[in-house]
């Protein structure tokens, strides 16, 4: 055991703690080998999150210059082109930001609206930490938090395909009561069979489980969706909705099929989606009709983007109903 307060703490701070979880070390570019503590501090009256980092095996600690206000319990990862992405508990979505210094400076925050937190915990970490940062599998990224606005439940597992910047793969892992979760990768990631451990908090914290998982389990596809309505959907009438789906895959994807969900009577055919070889994107265009009844407002859909027969993307969006 080693004391290290008095090399990275402020004096000037109120507090700080280590984000529970786990720290990461680097392994490709300029700060190969550093290690990467996450901190939250409390200055002035306001919450930041901040990095703290050794390179010397942690022999000798720094501290970075804190990001916020709004920092809160929060994790890092490296990401394929050797920045480090912050990943931070907010509601009611998470908050990112980046480093170009190896975790010493921060970009300010911005929310990343794919992912609802209700202010709790989450983890983030490379699938594949093994590999080269040319390799495919480089750039994908595992998260996991309680995928709610209001509620520390519906423990969620999600997949990025792009360093972060989209989210289109996602499973349940706990629908009930949950919170604290934190992810390992218990291989390369080169391997189909590879696997991702979880420790996490259930049954309103009377339980820390342990689970582990692999791709197959998350039957996902690197296939960001995104949803494009008109500005309105009038009651009583059929407007097309636009839905885009781009490969993000290294071989080309069969034809496949995108839907949406909707409110009780609404309907919405199933539109059938072409072969995408890889970086190749479609525009399907998908009538919805919405009832005479309809109440008008937002109405929140997924689009979800099917093939192979069980691998699965989602895009989440809202639509705009309005009188006839």
């Amino acid at each position: 055991h080693e004391r290290i307060t008095a090399e990275i703490k402020n004096p000037a701070w109120a507090g700080m703690f280590a984000a529970s979880g786990e720290g990461i070390q680097l392994r490709h570019g300029t700060h190969k080998g550093r290690l990467i503590q996450q901190y939250a501090i409390r200055n002035n009256g306001a919450n930041y999150a901040v990095s703290a980092y050794s390179d010397d095996h942690g022999a000798t600690w720094r501290m970075g210059t804190p990001v916020g206000p709004g920092g809160d319990e929060n994790k890092t990862v490296e990401l394929s082109d050797g920045r480090v992405m912050l990943n931070n508990r907010s509601a009611p979505y998470r908050t990112v930001a980046y480093s170009s210094d190896g975790g010493v400076t921060y970009t300010p925050f911005q929310q990343d609206t794919e992912l609802p937190d209700p202010a709790n915990n989450g983890s983030v970490a490379r699938f594949a930490p093994g590999v080269a940062a040319s390799h495919p599998r480089a750039s994908w990224l595992m998260f996991s938090n309680t995928a709610t606005t209001n509620s520390r439940s519906n423990l969620t597992v999600r997949l990025s395909c792009d360093n972060g910047q989209n989210w289109p793969i996602r499973k349940t892992a706990e629908a009930g009561s949950a919170a604290y979760s934190t992810l390992t990768p218990l291989g390369d990631g080169t391997k189909g069979n590879d696997r991702v451990g979880m420790l996490w908090e259930r049954d309103n914290y009377r339980h820390i489980t342990y689970s582990s998982f692999d791709l197959q389990w998350l039957g996902g596809v690197c296939a960001p969706v995104t949803v494009t309505p008109p500005a309105s959907l009038p009651a009583g009438r059929t407007t097309e909705v636009t839905v885009r789906v781009v490969s993000q895959n290294d071989v080309t994807l069969p034809s496949g099929s995108v839907s949406l969900t909707l409110p009780s009577g609404w309907s919405a055919p199933s539109v059938t989606v072409p072969a995408l070889n890889p970086g190749q994107g479609a525009n399907m265009r998908i009538p919805v009709t919405v009832p005479a009844n309809a109440t008008a407002g937002k109405v929140p859909t997924t689009a979800t983007y099917l093939v192979r027969g069980s691998q699965r993307s989602y895009g989440d969006h809202t639509l705009t109903v309005t009188a006839p």
